[in-house]
């Protein structure tokens, strides 16, 4: 039967939110219309001790020599042979609809090639329902087609449909930037495509639900806030330099746009002077930063119509 759907999952330091999206997927309504490609980023061995990984139908399992969700993801889509895409994270709880539903909706809007569904979080036990969406979920939004459609800038990257030719032409999520900042890959991505043609929708009637109760994965919730925010800016300055183009420099506008997003706002300017100079200097750290780390790739990024990260060798 035609591969309609590969679901591509990048996991890393979870075992059994794992095995549960696992055992979510196998009961897919189209199950059997569906490949699963599941991208190891953990010690080499531990899945398939924990859960004889190898033995699964219907999965293929890749291991990563070093945890990077940019590369994973990558990986997975060029594995892929289905006509659409799906990059879930492995601490969501699909529905057994969830996957018929995306496709259904790229069918029944035939210009959509980019889709998000709503993210809701997991209720607490004994609640008779799932709760309110995700907080902390970012939208921008650019345009209201319908009731059950919105595009929209970028938002998070939990759970994305995708046709299969437009994530190929839109050159993949970046490698290089995770690498360096360890977060926002997905913002910079999302972004990326306007680049490329390709418009990102949104679409509050399909939603999955959020385990956020799930131990592992990104730090960055229960990390330290000054080290989250210092990975923030430093994956803002660089997306800032790499869709600059040319030589990556960065100018007043840049500048103050990027300003405006550290500490000129009200909650920076609310927030106290230790904590603005604080910002203001994790900001200037990270344009030195960013320059001096891109000095090698600034041929990889002079054309940001014509980034491509998915032509890289593994």
């Amino acid at each position: 039967m035609k591969c309609r759907l590969t679901v591509v999952i990048p996991t890393y330091r979870r075992i059994d939110s794992v095995e549960r999206l696992l055992t979510l997927l196998a009961n897919q309504t189209i199950a059997d219309q569906m490949q699963v490609v599941l991208v190891d980023q953990n010690e080499k061995g531990v899945l398939e001790r924990e859960l004889g990984i190898s033995g699964r139908s219907r999965v293929e399992h890749i291991w990563l020599d070093r945890p990077n969700a940019s590369l994973a993801r990558n990986v997975g889509a060029k594995r892929s042979f289905g006509e659409y895409l799906l990059f879930l994270d492995d601490d969501l709880l699909p529905d057994a609809e969830f996957c018929e539903r995306g496709i259904v909706f790229f069918q029944k809007y035939d210009f959509v090639r980019c889709l998000v569904p709503r993210l809701r979080d997991r209720a607490p036990e004994g609640s008779p329902s799932h709760g309110d969406e995700t907080s902390g979920v970012r939208r921008q939004l650019v345009q209201k087609i319908n009731s059950e459609l919105y595009r929209i800038t970028d938002t998070m990257s939990a759970a994305v449909f995708m046709a299969r030719d437009a994530f190929f032409q839109s050159g993949g999520f970046d490698p290089l930037l995770f690498e360096f900042a360890r977060t926002a890959e997905d913002q910079e991505f999302f972004l990326r495509l306007n680049f490329k043609g390709i418009n990102l929708y949104y679409t509050p009637s399909i939603s999955v639900v959020h385990d956020d109760s799930q131990a592992g994965g990104c730090d960055l919730r229960t990390t330290d806030y000054w080290v989250t925010r210092e990975k923030c800016i430093k994956a803002w300055v660089y997306r800032y330099r790499i869709h600059r183009g040319g030589d990556l420099s960065l100018g007043l506008a840049d500048l103050l746009r990027l300003s405006r997003s550290v500490f000129v706002n009200r909650a920076g300017l609310t927030s106290g002077v230790p904590s603005v100079r604080r910002q203001i200097g994790l900001l200037k750290a990270a344009l030195h930063e960013t320059s001096k780390f891109l000095v090698s790739y600034r041929g990889k990024y002079s054309v940001p119509k014509a980034i491509d990260h998915l032509v890289d060798e593994l």
